[in-house]
């Protein structure tokens, strides 16, 4: 007869499937992005800096970080969507960017999942 305990060998094999980053259940049913907030050193000190959306835009006039949807066709990783939204938006080439960190991802009750990077940039 078989019991429905878990052995060392069945626990071993359930411990090799877990995956390597966890991530988010369902997240291909959300949009996807990803934003980058630039600290700017200027005159010995850093700086936050935002944008603010044009008037005549969808959530026009918000103040905001540069940032946008992750597209396949051009992103090979969520830091790929938020150094080129912010070539795009604010000028600032990726290679000028210098990437320190990652903060928890964020899922906005608007059905967004969003990456949350920060990076330096030398004026």
């Amino acid at each position: 007869m078989k019991s429905d305990k878990m052995n060392k060998e069945l626990l071993d094999k359930l411990k090799e499937n877990f995956p390597k980053e966890p991530g988010i259940l369902g997240r291909d049913t959300y949009f996807n992005s990803a934003v980058l907030i630039p600290l700017i050193f200027r005159h010995g000190e850093y700086y936050l800096l935002f944008q603010k959306r044009a008037a005549h835009i969808r959530q026009g006039g918000d103040i905001c970080f540069p940032g946008g949807g992750f597209e396949e066709e051009h992103d090979k990783s969520f830091l790929d969507t938020a150094l080129r939204e912010t070539q795009e938006e604010i000028g600032i080439h990726p290679d000028d960017v210098n990437i320190i960190g990652q903060l928890d991802t964020m899922v906005a009750p608007i059905g967004a999942v969003i990456e949350i990077y920060v990076g330096t940039i030398e004026e």
